[in-house]
């Protein structure tokens, strides 16, 4: 081994050395752990802006408009769907087909309304009201059920129900039961059984996390949910004059428009104004998600200086510390090219080494995080990513630090003669 390598290697166990890689593996460790949290902020707004179909939806109001003007809204570039809004809500339902032994089965049917709404992993899309798309990690369960530790051993393999059937019992009779009726849930429960069973054929599978919707939404298209939901969006009760109440059903007259990208909604929104309609944003992204991106990068460039200034310090005080040893190392016939590589692979190592311990320690705890506290994240089809690239141009900027510090305080020390460097403190 080159007599170079020996004297690094004979210098890493030493008490500074050790001390600094424990603070540098904690720094970068909190690094890392914030960076994770801003990648994430930021990440999560941009994948909703771009493959949420909510984040670029409206409902626009009929306000007593008939439907040839409310027709007239398809007219407006970048437009591509104007439909009831009988099609926005998912068809909530029980899937008893799905009940386990501490699960009830649960999912949503939603219409498919564009082709580009969902990605086909396998199989197709649906052709006829009565197919149905799964995801390609099916849950059919409620969000409250992950909670429970177990819960992804109820997740089912898409794929290998295609071709089975999916029963959905529907909701066209709507009759309504005043609830202070002392046979309520009976006359309820005698309603429902009246709606027919629509057994739909599982026809392919599609992966929730490229238009982030929950693991238990099932697509069918808008012929299907005709088949399952009445025109009846609701209903109200209004005081007659004699002080009886009467209850009168609401129909679906609001239109669901759907921009082709978020970019354009803007545009969108300032047409439909022009044009005298008022409207709703589907999905409005709370701001305040915002905090979880600039307070965590806030953080970090505190770090960021922290560890330049400890490693400038850090460097320095080795060479104060060692100028003995320098200046043995030059008499015996070192040059200071070769000295101040002896120094700068010491402190590469060792920094090198508390990048990749703090990245081991980081991977433990983000697999125990996610796989024990982020069910939610799962279920929701929301990914906590690694931000590698992020990780590594932080490394990168760091080692180029080392090298331009411990160059410029070595050529500092080097130039000293050797009878300098030889001088007892």
């Amino acid at each position: 081994m080159n007599n170079k390598y020996k004297i690094t290697l004979k210098h890493l166990k030493t008490k500074e050395n050790i001390i600094f890689l424990t603070i540098t593996v904690l720094i970068f460790l909190a690094l890392n752990i914030l960076l994770t949290i801003a990648y994430f902020a930021i990440d999560y707004q941009s994948d909703l802006q771009k493959y949420n179909v909510n984040s670029r939806s409206l409902i626009v109001y009929s306000d007593n408009k008939n439907n040839g003007q409310l027709d007239e809204i398809s007219n407006i570039s970048h437009v591509i769907a104007n439909v009831s809004d009988k099609y926005y809500n998912p068809f909530y339902t029980t899937l008893e087909q799905f009940n386990t032994n501490n699960q009830k089965g649960y999912g949503a049917i939603k219409a498919l309304i564009t082709t580009d709404d969902i990605k086909i992993i396998k199989g197709r899309n649906v052709l006829n009201d009565y197919e149905i798309v799964i995801p390609v990690r099916f849950y059919p369960h409620g969000e409250s059920s992950i909670e429970k530790s177990d819960y992804k051993k109820n997740i089912l393999n898409g794929n290998d129900l295609i071709g089975s059937e999916i029963k959905v019992r529907a909701n066209i009779i709507t009759d309504h039961i005043s609830h202070n009726d002392p046979d309520y849930e009976e006359k309820m429960e005698e309603i429902k059984n009246q709606n027919p069973i629509i057994a739909f054929k599982v026809v392919g599978t599609y992966d929730p996390k490229d238009n982030l919707v929950e693991m238990n939404t099932c697509f069918v298209n808008m012929g299907a949910i005709d088949l399952l939901k009445s025109d009846i969006s609701g209903g109200a009760y209004s005081v007659l004059k004699d002080g009886t109440e009467e209850y009168s059903d609401n129909y679906y007259e609001d239109r669901l428009v759907i921009v082709d990208e978020y970019k354009n909604y803007e545009y969108v929104k300032n047409e439909l104004l022009k044009m005298g309609y008022s409207f709703s944003e589907i999905l409005e992204i709370d701001k305040t998600i915002d905090l979880f991106f600039y307070i965590p990068l806030a953080i970090s460039g505190v770090l960021v200086i922290i560890i330049f200034a400890l490693i400038y310090n850090f460097i320095l005080k080795k060479y104060r510390i060692r100028h003995i040893n320098i200046g043995l190392l030059k008499a015996i016939g070192y040059a200071n090219k070769q000295i101040n590589k002896i120094e700068l692979l010491e402190n590469l190592i060792i920094t090198i080494l508390g990048f990749i311990l703090a990245f081991i320690i980081y991977l433990i705890i983000y697999f125990f995080v996610t796989n024990n506290f982020l069910g939610n994240f799962d279920y929701y089809s929301v990914v906590l990513e690694i931000p590698y690239f992020y990780n590594l141009i932080l490394t990168i900027v760091t080692l180029i630090y080392i090298i331009f510090i411990n160059n410029k305080i070595g050529k500092k020390f080097l130039k000293y003669p050797i009878s300098e460097l030889l001088k007892e403190d």
